[in-house]
């Protein structure tokens, strides 16, 4: 997500600061559709909320297994739900961005 919130930010030539900032600028740019950008906002808060509570020991710290993956049975049923949906958003938006990129003005960049 922070990825494509800096492509968005080079591409319009912005100086926003903060991944959603510069989200919310490219959505009003073009560069991203409104749902998209809303998708990529809730994908990007799902993952620092668990990062956050991780990282501050609030979260439970048996949600990781050996590889560092998330074991999305280990979360509560309303967070795992929240991160599935996150992934899933995040997936169809890249796939959309890679086409874009692949037959429009975005491969001049």
């Amino acid at each position: 997500v922070v990825k494509i919130s800096l492509f968005a930010e080079k591409k319009k030539n912005s100086a926003a600061c903060g991944t959603v900032t510069r989200l919310t600028d490219a959505a009003a740019a073009g560069l991203l559709g409104p749902t998209e950008a809303v998708a990529l906002r809730e994908s990007y808060r799902a993952g620092l909320a668990l990062s956050l509570d991780l990282a501050l020991g609030t979260g439970p710290t048996s949600i990781f297994e050996r590889r560092g993956r998330v074991v999305f049975s280990a979360l509560p049923r309303e967070r795992s739900q929240r991160l599935r949906r996150a992934v899933t958003d995040l997936r169809g938006v890249q796939r959309t961005l890679r086409y874009r990129l692949s037959t429009s003005s975005y491969t001049e960049f």
